[in-house]
């Protein structure tokens, strides 16, 4: 057993917490999928565009927090396994900044497999932490990946710590909570939809600074869905290392799904990083 996994089990047993570590290897999961009768594995982008399958959907996403290097090994299993899944490049992390030139070049192997990159959405931190306004940062950021010949149809929202404070100073049973997506203007409008009763929140204030919300609209910058917003029926993830942190087994949930369903599956990559064999 590699030396990194079984000291991350060993503390987890002494905590005696039981679901911190995935409950399989990648490779075992996605060889599990793959096997399921009737299964069509799509891009969030294929998703979106493509209405009329009569199959169980299952949208495999990928929010790269922190580790693009394990992200790309799991790409590769995927397309052993013919699957396919969405990658989000969190624009805000340390490994963007500091090794873009190597990510880029990770983001076109993933892309070659036939999965998909997205843009991890961070616009309200940058715009708090970094002074970059959301409009400029966002086009700098698509022209940076499509000279990089990575193309970009959507986003994922971050929920990033800066969110996370401004959602504490929110009454949660009056207002929609902060996210990164409500910077566009078609979201925020959904997002009202989806929540009867609650209102939208109040332009966020940080660091004697304030951002007018919406301030943006997807269609001019070409970004064609948001994760948080295209249809599933199920969701399932591994946020915060916990298995499973929302909805149940992958595997258990595609099983008995309807034949029409869509499941949704977010993995971080950097939970998986000892699981990957």
């Amino acid at each position: 057993m590699n030396i990194g996994r079984f000291l991350l089990e060993k503390k987890y047993q002494l905590r005696g917490e039981t679901n911190r570590t995935p409950p399989y290897s990648y490779t075992k999961l996605c060889k599990e999928l793959v096997n399921i009768k009737e299964l069509n594995s799509l891009t969030l982008s294929q998703h979106s565009e493509e209405k009329n399958i009569n199959k169980k959907r299952l949208l495999i996403r990928h929010d790269i927090d922190h580790d693009p290097w394990t992200a790309e090994k799991m790409a590769v299993i995927e397309s052993k396994y013919n699957l396919r899944a969405t990658y989000f490049v969190l624009h805000t992390a340390p490994y963007f900044k500091k090794k873009f030139k190597e990510t880029m070049e990770i983001c076109r192997n993933i892309q070659s497999l036939e999965h998909e990159i997205g843009l991890h959405n961070d616009l309200i931190t940058d715009f708090f932490m970094n002074n970059l306004d959301p409009g400029g940062n966002l086009a700098e950021l698509l022209i940076l990946f499509k000279e990089e010949g990575i193309t970009i149809s959507g986003t994922a929202s971050h929920g990033s710590p800066i969110i996370q404070k401004l959602n504490k100073t929110l009454d949660i049973n009056t207002f929609i909570p902060y996210t990164n997506n409500l910077v566009f203007s078609e979201l925020i409008e959904e997002a009202l939809v989806q929540s009867p009763g609650k209102r939208q929140p109040p332009d966020p204030k940080f660091k004697n600074r304030e951002l007018n919300l919406p301030c943006l609209n997807m269609n001019e910058f070409g970004l064609k869905y948001e994760s948080y917003f295209v249809h599933f029926d199920h969701y399932v993830s591994d946020t915060s290392r916990r298995f499973w942190s929302t909805g149940d087994d992958p595997i258990a949930t595609l099983k008995k799904m309807e034949k029409s369903g869509t499941l949704q599956c977010l993995f971080h990559p950097i939970w998986w990083k000892y699981y990957l064999s």
